[in-house]
């Protein structure tokens, strides 16, 4: 009798725990964008961005006026809260973490943890609870151990392992990079999106040749034609790459007097 008594009293702590846990309240959590866009220190100008996070409900967004560089979000107690801010809202975005229980209550985003936290948002898109579970600080730091720069990554091997629940060390690989011969590009420096992909000078009448570029899209400014380059290079290594060039996103085309009226109107809103 006093056995079942033990028993039974041990299962009603068990359900009382559950209780608070699941009750515990969501909390406040200051986002820091902590590395500077490129283009931004090429320009002089600073960006709006968009920021994509999990949150209790599912995946959220917010916008950011030009030169916000910190703000709070709601993240889940329960579960790990992913986050990734595009700068002017496409691109290799800033990313970061938070782990529920950690007693520092700020993140820093980082173009190195970008990749990474991208990755991860697009498959909570499907597959919330094992992104929900997963232990981010682990595997940004096998992902840098694979590649420093966090980019080179068989991003479609981890996410496949991670779905699956048999993430381990052998889930983090490094994706095959290709060389790139561009021709007939306007001369002038090109400027890399990524502080981890070299910028490079175009000459008249003679090809770029870039190195090592990793599956994605890559973009590079070119502030003198106010154009921007897109490389796509597809993870089928049997595929080519190929490029286009577009116009500069306005915010880098404007005069110097329409940002500063640009930047002012964004300080009185926030």
């Amino acid at each position: 009798m006093y056995k079942k008594i033990s028993v039974f009293l041990l299962l009603l702590c068990i359900c009382a725990i559950l209780l608070l846990i699941s009750c515990e309240p969501d909390q406040w959590v200051e986002v820091v964008l902590g590395d500077d866009h490129p283009w931004e220190t090429a320009s002089g100008r600073r960006f709006w961005h968009t920021v994509v996070y999990i949150s209790e409900s599912g995946i959220e967004q917010l916008q950011l006026s030009i030169g916000v560089r910190t703000f709070k979000i709601l993240v889940p107690h329960a579960s790990t809260c992913i986050i990734a801010a595009y700068p002017l809202g496409q691109g290799i975005p800033l990313g970061g973490a938070f782990h529920p229980g950690l007693n520092e209550k700020c993140v820093t985003l980082t173009f190195t943890e970008g990749p990474l936290a991208r990755t991860l948002l697009q498959v909570a898109q499907r597959w919330p609870e094992p992104v929900s579970q997963c232990n981010f600080n682990y595997a940004s730091q096998e992902v840098q151990y694979v590649d420093t720069n966090g980019i080179a990554i068989d991003w479609t091997k981890f996410a496949n392992d991670l779905v699956r629940g048999t993430l381990d060390d052998d889930s983090f690989a490094c994706a095959a990079t290709r060389d790139v011969t561009i021709s007939g590009l306007l001369s002038g420096l090109w400027i890399s999106e990524s502080p981890t992909v070299k910028s490079f000078h175009a000459y008249s009448f003679s090809d770029s040749t870039l190195e090592e570029l990793s599956p994605g899209i890559t973009r590079f400014m070119n502030t003198t034609h106010a154009l921007e380059l897109r490389l796509v290079v597809p993870d089928d290594v049997s595929k080519q790459v190929f490029w286009h060039v577009v116009p500069l996103d306005t915010i880098l085309r404007i005069s110097d007097s329409d940002y500063l009226k640009l930047l002012e109107g964004s300080r009185d809103f926030t």
